[in-house]
């Protein structure tokens, strides 16, 4: 065992990188934590800093086009799926009206991180996938829609591009025995349909610039493991550290949650992190922080009858 994976234990079970697998000779500051709560349900992705960067734009280049905080809950009744609407690059907020949740029959859709494929964004990516899928169970969506934008991202960013930046999808709906499925997926290395919640499993899920989610559910900040005091701890140290910090976690009985309360969780995780950007500045140690999280926030539920939006942003004129 590397002294990497000791020490980043202490965070959770397991991490990789964002472009590709962890090995001894790794940059720190480019990991993605995925972090576990050990008592409980609920699972949360950290990442370090911004985005990767991605060559995209329309009239210009436009470095790393990102931001986002995306979250889905499963809960007995149902599936809840959130996420804002502000798009950024690495220098500015660029829109607040970015669709980032989408309804395909009776399956949800949210997504994350990159937002722009062949110099169109994921929106109409999905309008495309819709118009000639229509049906089927979440199973079946989700190895469609894997299919039909990884083959688009992957004509961007091949493999030998070494700075594949993440695309991650939230995917929501219930399969052919009628159990609720929360369903992950995140280009470029972990594509394959991962269920990380089910009705019959209940918990949460967030992806995209989670620490100000990750600070005030879990209780710590995964960037703390680049701190020097950290880094010096002796194994048996991390792994007594990781046992403490599993007791700063909020204990939520996502069992006993009703589909309201998911509701109103989902939405509080979003606004939370709009409000916290609005007033800081990164932190003191990482000043200088794009608020990447903004706009209206769209939430919809799906349950075994249908798919319901309770919020949703529609064209205007002023």
């Amino acid at each position: 065992m590397n002294r990497a994976s000791v020490l980043f234990g202490v965070f959770g079970l397991s991490f990789r990188m964002l472009d590709g697998q962890c090995g001894d000779n790794m940059n720190l500051r480019r990991l993605a934590l995925c972090t576990t709560m050990v008592t409980g349900s609920l699972h949360g992705q950290i990442y370090t800093g911004e985005f990767h960067s991605g060559g995209i734009g329309t009239s210009y280049p436009i470095r790393s086009t990102h931001g986002t905080v995306s979250v889905g809950i499963a809960v007995s009744e149902g599936i809840v799926l959130a996420a804002d609407s502000r798009m950024t690059t690495n220098t500015r907020a660029i829109s607040d009206y970015a669709s980032k949740l989408f309804d395909i029959d009776n399956v949800g859709i949210a997504t994350y991180g990159q937002a722009f494929l062949d110099n169109r964004n994921i929106a109409s990516w999905v309008a495309d996938f819709r118009a000639n899928h229509t049906a089927g169970d979440v199973e079946q969506i989700s190895r469609a829609f894997i299919d039909f934008i990884g083959a688009a991202y992957d004509r961007q960013f091949p493999q030998a591009n070494a700075n594949r930046p993440p695309l991650g999808f939230f995917i929501a709906g219930y399969d052919a025995r009628r159990t609720g499925r929360l369903i992950q997926v995140e280009f470029p290395n972990a594509r394959q349909p991962n269920t990380v919640f089910t009705t019959q499993r209940a918990g949460a899920q967030w992806g995209g610039n989670t620490d100000v989610i990750t600070r005030l559910i879990l209780g710590f900040d995964g960037r703390m493991g680049e701190l020097p005091m950290f880094t010096a701890l002796s194994v048996d140290q991390t792994i007594i550290l990781r046992n403490q910090l599993t007791g700063l976690q909020y204990n939520i009985p996502f069992d006993a949650l009703t589909l309201q309360d998911g509701i109103d969780l989902a939405l509080s995780l979003v606004r939370i992190t709009v409000e916290m950007q609005r007033f800081a500045d990164g932190t003191i140690g990482h000043p200088g922080q794009i608020p990447s999280v903004g706009g209206s926030v769209d939430v919809l539920v799906i349950t075994p009858a249908q798919l319901t939006w309770i919020r949703h942003k529609e064209l205007h004129a002023q």
